[in-house]
C-alpha cells in the first residue's frame, strides 16, 4: 500500500492545515486511523486529537464513506471494496512551541505528530507528502525531496515509513538560510521570526561545533542535517530529531547571553543526532505513538545531552574554561540546596517525566530532581571517575560510543550501568548504586582528579535571611508561589497561594520586599499577616541565617600534574585558566 498525504494551507491567518491521507489499495474490511498521543523527544501525553476537526473519508469512486471516532485518537470507517480510500480533515495549528504545530500569515511550523494521522497496522509503509503553499512560501525540513520535479509552490517530499515522517518537522515561509558543510556533508542554518542575528557568524560557530560531536561517536550519521530556529519575543526550547532539530529563542537578548545561549542549544540538540535519536533506550523506537514509554535512562539521554551541550563549546575553543566551570558550579549549587535530591532518584525522575516533570508544581522542588540538571552532573562525575577507574583510558565518550555499538537498535535499561562496570570496574557499579539508583547528595571528591575543589563563598554581610519564600506579583499583590521543605516558612504554616499582607508591624510592599526582609536578622521572629482564600490570618516566621548565593568551581593550588593534565583531555582547555573574573 502506497501512502500519499496533501496539505493544503489556503489561508495561514485561520490557522487551519488541511490534510488528504490517499491510502492505495485498501482491501475491503474495517479500518483505523489515529494521531498520536505525544511527539518523541517530548515525554508528556498532549492529545493532539483535540485540535482535529471534519473527518470524512471517501473511496476512489468519491463515495462517501461513513467514519466514526472509536476513542480520544481513532478513527473508523468500513470500506466495502478494495480500492483507494481518502481521509480529509483540518488541524488547528496555534500553539507555538517547538513541540507542537502552528501557523499564521507570517511563517508556519508542522510537527508531524500533532498533523499526520497513519493508517493503524501500516505505520511501516513508504509514501510522499505534497504541500500546497501560500505564495512565495518555501518548505525546509530534512525529508528527502521527491525524485519527480514538482513547482516550488507545492514541493513534495518522500518518507521510508510513518517514524520518519514524523521525525521530520516542516518549517514554513520565506526563512533566512545559511549553508555551510562539514566534511564534505550538507548542513542548513534555517532562521524564522525576524532574525537580527549574524548568520554568517553562527553558521561558522556552528561548523567548529559539529566536529566535535562527531568526534564522540566516530563520524556523521546522515548525510544532511537543519538546524530549524525560530525566533520569538519570548520562550524558547528545542527538540531533536534525527537529521534536524527545532529550537526557539526570544530575538532581543544581550548580546552575550544571546551567544552563550544560542551555544547551548545548538550543542544540546544537535547532540542528541546521536543521544536519543539512534543510541537510545529500546522503549523509544520504534514507538507507540497512543501510550506512554517508560524508561530509567532519561537522565543519561537528556541529562547526558546538557552536559555535552556545555562541553562540546569549550573543547571547540567558542567557550572558555572559566564559562564551562561557571556553568557546572551553578548547576552544583542548585542540585545543593533542592530538597527534591534527598526524596528521588535520577531513575525515578526519568521513569516519572510523563506525570512529574512537564507538570511541575510548587511541590516539586521539594520531592523531585530534574532528569536534565542532576543528569548533566551526574554524566560529568561519571565522565571523571570512567577516567580515574582507567587511568584516562576510558570516558563517558567511550561508554555511549560502546553503548550505539552494542546496542544499535536500542539498550535496555540495564545496559549503561553493566558497560560501565566493565570498562572501568565495581567503582562504576558503586557509582550507578549511589548516584543513579538512589536519592541524596552528590559525591564531588572526584573532582580532585582532575584539579578542581568546589566552594560556596559565605554571604555578603548585606544578604538578606533564609525565609523559605519565594513570591511573586501578582496584580499587585505578593503570592507566595514556594515554600521550602523544612524551612521557617514551612514551619510557620505558610503555604503557595497566600497572600502577604504585613511583615512584623508594616504593611507589605510588594516591590520592595526583599527589603523589608534584608532589614531583619538572624534570629528574629517575625508576625505574619496573611489572606488565605479571602479569610485574614497570622502567624510568626523565624529568620535563620543567609544561605551562599551561588558556588564556585577553582583550582586546587596543590593540583598535581596528572590532575593538571587530564583537565585538558577532559575539556581541551590548557591548565592553568584564568579565574572567571579576569576571563
Amino acid at each position: 500500500m502506497r501512502l500519499r498525504y496533501e496539505v493544503s494551507i489556503p489561508d495561514p491567518a485561520t490557522h487551519l492545515v488541511h490534510v488528504r491521507l490517499t491510502c492505495d489499495p485498501v482491501p475491503p474490511g474495517e479500518w483505523r486511523w489515529q494521531l498520536p498521543t505525544w511527539t518523541p523527544g517530548s515525554y508528556l501525553i498532549r492529545e493532539y486529537a483535540r485540535h482535529v476537526d471534519d473527518v470524512s473519508a471517501t473511496d476512489g469512486a468519491g463515495h462517501a464513506l461513513a467514519v466514526t471516532k472509536a476513542d480520544k485518537l481513532t478513527w473508523c470507517a468500513h470500506v466495502p471494496a478494495e480500492g483507494p480510500v481518502v481521509l480529509a480533515y483540518t488541524v488547528y495549528a496555534h500553539e507555538l512551541t517547538v513541540r507542537t504545530s502552528h501557523l499564521d500569515s507570517q511563517q508556519g511550523l508542522l510537527n508531524g505528530a500533532s498533523v499526520f494521522m497513519y493508517a493503524v497496522g501500516h505505520q511501516h509503509e513508504a509514501g510522499t507528502v505534497q504541500l500546497a503553499l501560500p505564495g512565495g512560501w518555501q518548505a525546509h525540513t530534512g525529508l528527502p525531496r521527491a525524485s519527480a520535479p514538482t513547482p516550488p509552490s507545492a514541493p513534495t517530499f518522500q518518507f521510508a515509513d510513518y517514524d520518519e515522517l514524523v521525525d521530520c518537522p516542516f518549517v514554513l515561509g520565506t526563512p533566512q538560510v545559511e549553508r555551510f558543510d562539514v566534511d564534505g556533508v550538507p548542513h542548513e542554518l534555517v532562521v524564522a521570526g525576524g532574525s537580527r542575528l549574524d548568520l554568517p557568524q553562527v553558521a561558522g560557530d556552528l561548523a567548529r561545533l559539529v566536529p566535535q560531536a562527531a568526534r564522540v561517536f566516530g563520524g556523521l550519521p546522515y548525510d544532511r542535517y537543519l538546524f530549524l530556529l525560530l525566533q520569538t519575543d519570548q520562550g524558547g526550547g528545542g527538540l531533536e530529531h534525527r537529521n534536524s532539530a527545532v529550537m526557539m529563542l526570544p530575538r532581543f537578548l544581550p548580546a552575550g547571553e544571546r551567544r552563550r545561549r544560542l551555544l547551548q542549544l545548538f550543542a544540546h540538540e544537535y547532540f542528541h543526532a546521536w543521544n536519543i535519536k539512534r543510541l537510545h533506550p529500546s522503549v523509544l523506537g520504534p514507538f507507540d505513538y497512543t501510550q506512554e514509554a517508560y524508561t530509567e535512562n532519561l537522565w543519561l539521554a537528556e541529562g547526558g545531552t546538557d552536559y555535552y551541550a556545555a562541553l562540546l563549546p569549550a573543547r571547540a575553543g567558542l567557550t572558555g574554561a572559566p564559562e564551562l566551570l561557571a556553568h557546572l558550579a551553578r548547576q552544583l549549587h542548585q542540585d545543593r540546596w533542592r530538597p527534591g535530591r534527598l526524596h528521588q532518584s535520577l531513575a525515578e525522575a526519568s521513569r516519572d517525566a510523563w506525570i512529574k516533570f512537564y507538570r511541575a508544581d510548587a511541590h516539586s522542588p521539594n520531592a523531585t530532581v530534574s532528569y536534565y540538571a542532576r543528569g548533566a552532573l551526574v554524566s560529568w562525575l561519571l565522565d571523571l571517575t570512567l577516567r580515574a577507574a582507567t587511568g584516562g583510558r576510558a570516558t563517558l565518550d567511550h561508554l555511549l560510543r560502546a553503548l550505539w555499538q552494542q546496542y544499535p537498535d536500542g539498550y535496555p535499561d540495564e545496559a549503561p550501568q553493566a558497560l560501565a562496570a566493565h570498562l572501568g570496574g565495581p567503582a562504576l557499579t558503586s557509582f550507578f548504586r549511589d548516584h543513579v539508583y538512589r536519592p541524596g547528595d552528590l559525591a564531588l571528591e572526584i573532582l580532585a582528579t582532575i584539579g578542581l575543589q568546589y566552594e560556596e563563598p559565605a554571604p555578603g554581610p548585606d544578604a538578606p535571611p533564609f525565609t523559605g519564600l519565594t513570591t511573586g506579583v501578582q496584580e499587585g499583590r505578593l503570592m507566595v508561589t514556594r515554600v521550602e521543605a523544612s524551612s521557617p516558612a514551612e514551619r510557620a504554616g505558610l503555604a503557595p497561594g497566600d497572600e502577604l499582607v504585613g511583615w512584623d508591624q508594616f504593611r507589605v510592599d510588594p516591590a520592595h520586599f526583599a527589603d523589608q526582609v534584608a532589614a531583619w536578622q538572624p534570629g528574629d521572629r517575625v508576625a505574619i499577616h496573611l489572606a488565605r482564600r479571602g479569610v485574614l490570618a497570622q502567624t510568626t516566621l523565624e529568620l535563620l541565617a543567609p544561605r551562599p548565593d551561588t558556588g564556585r568551581l577553582t583550582p586546587d593550588p596543590a593540583a598535581a600534574d596528572a590532575a593538571q593534565r587530564r583537565f585538558q583531555e577532559w575539556c581541551g582547555q590548557p591548565w592553568p585558566f584564568p579565574p572567571p573574573a579576569a576571563s
